[in-house]
């Protein structure tokens, strides 16, 4: 994945973003808004998630250099 890891901002749907890999412990700058900085909750960086609803949408999307798309569900 690039040199990219997943860092847990809160435990909010979508709310797990990308980030340097190379981490410090201290604040990462997600690749959805890099002007911002949050303290993460894990102490490790994440290589892979769990759930499916666990990673941002644009995160996910700058990472595979394909723009967002909202997710669709099909409801009979």
């Amino acid at each position: 994945m690039n040199g990219l890891a997943w860092f847990v901002r809160s435990v909010r749907m979508g709310d797990t973003h990308l980030s340097d890999a190379i981490w410090d412990g201290g604040r990462v700058r997600p690749v959805c808004a890099p002007g911002e900085r949050f303290s993460p909750l894990n102490h490790l960086p994440l290589l892979d998630l769990v759930y499916d609803d666990q990673p941002c949408a644009e995160c996910r999307a700058a990472a595979s250099g394909h723009p967002a798309r909202p997710s669709w569900a099909v409801v009979r």
